[in-house]
């Protein structure tokens, strides 16, 4: 690839913290050759952290990058700035052509993804997005496209390439329920089933009913930690298992399948009981589908801030990279980086806690967690994604 790259005019880099250095690493290299190109870093990493940008680097865009993109690649701005933010309802489709050229596994999926709104409301404490308010006005931040829009931007892409399930990636597709019906009434045209992401706390028995009648197949869901004092230091809505339990029953009995999303290895006080009581959380909701994520101690962020300042880190933890197994110095590491491997296999399977908990002590080679965790992914795909 690096051979490549010398011939081009602009490179651009999107980052995201946890592969940012890859990014780095290239742009830096790039910068080294004799006709090198203009150099474009930008994207969530260098939105909160413009600071780790090469020194190579001719531009540096925080947030979208859409208004100043041409002016970068031309060369009549330079240095770090704070990009505009977009009007959205006036944005043009992005050009798959350009992608799909190159990937013709993305052209031929039978899935495809959209995004109506960019913007989550939430301020999680394991998220940027505290930080991410701070720089825009929530006038700017929470616009939605018209819900015209997005169908016939998916129309145009079911004509070019063929279309059978809609992702609308959105954080929360439930955030307002005039826009869901307003979506519903072009699905009625379209008649294309669809998958989507939503808070717990905008769910109600109303929004059920629009979900379910609007071709909504599969929703995700977010729980993180079924412990109400996890939750608050998450920063998450005070949710029971009991209300948990009518969703995602509610939601299961009129044909839209749930994935519960779910964090383990947390810096509380006793991080494997916290993860267990999650697990048996999911195991008495009963999901669809599972899904739990290792956490990570992303720099700026104010529950990496907690960790540190209880000294749960591994020493010379730099807590920026996405990793496969936890970074917190506990005794109960081997046990949670085996959870994570576990998790979906033992609630699809429905395993007892005991026989969880003998497994979870057994050592995994590198390849057994590799093949564990890309079973998963086929088996997602082959039900969620293509079923």
């Amino acid at each position: 690839m690096r051979g490549a790259l010398p011939d081009a005019d602009v490179v651009c880099f999107s980052a995201v913290t946890g592969t940012h250095r890859w990014h780095i690493d290239v742009a830096t290299w790039l910068g080294k050759q004799s006709n090198r190109p203009v150099i474009v870093m930008g994207g969530p990493h260098f939105t909160f952290f413009p600071e780790d940008a090469p020194s190579c680097a001719d531009v540096v865009v925080q947030g979208p990058g859409e208004a100043v993109i041409a002016n970068a690649a031309s060369g009549a701005i330079s240095g770090a700035l704070l990009a505009p933010y977009p009007l959205l309802s006036t944005m043009p489709w992005p050009d798959r052509e350009i992608q799909y050229s190159e990937r013709p596994d993305l052209a031929n999926a039978p899935m495809k993804r959209f995004i109506a709104r960019r913007d989550c409301n939430h301020r999680c404490s394991y998220c940027f997005n505290s930080l991410y308010h701070q720089m825009y006005p929530a006038t700017e931040r929470e616009q939605v496209r018209p819900a015209e829009d997005l169908a016939n931007e998916v129309r145009h892409v079911r004509e070019q390439w063929g279309l059978e399930l809609v992702y609308l990636n959105d954080d929360n597709i439930c955030r307002d329920l005039e826009w869901l019906i307003d979506w519903y009434e072009e699905n009625e045209e379209l008649q294309l089933p669809w998958i989507g992401s939503a808070h717990p706390s905008s769910i109600d028995e109303t929004m059920i009913d629009v979900l379910a009648s609007s071709g909504c197949t599969f929703l995700n869901l977010a729980m993180e930690s079924a412990v109400p004092a996890t939750q608050k230091l998450l920063r998450r809505p005070q949710i029971s298992i009991d209300k948990f339990e009518w969703i995602v029953h509610s939601l299961q009995q009129r044909g839209v399948r749930v994935r519960l999303q779910n964090m383990i290895g947390l810096p509380v006080d006793d991080p494997l009981e916290d993860a267990m009581a999650t697990w048996e959380a999911n195991k008495q909701i009963q999901p669809y589908d599972s899904w739990c994520a290792i956490w990570q101690p992303l720099p700026k962020t104010p529950l990496a801030k907690v960790a540190l300042d209880r000294d749960m880190l591994i020493d010379g933890c730099s807590c920026d990279l996405f990793t496969a197994e936890t970074v917190l110095d506990i005794e109960c590491e081997t046990a949670i980086n085996n959870l994570h491997k576990w998790w979906y296999w033992s609630l699809r399977y429905g395993w007892s806690r005991e026989l969880l908990e003998a497994a979870l002590p057994i050592q995994l080679t590198a390849q057994d967690r590799t093949r564990l965790q890309n079973l998963r992914w086929e088996t997602t795909d082959k039900e969620v994604y293509r079923g």
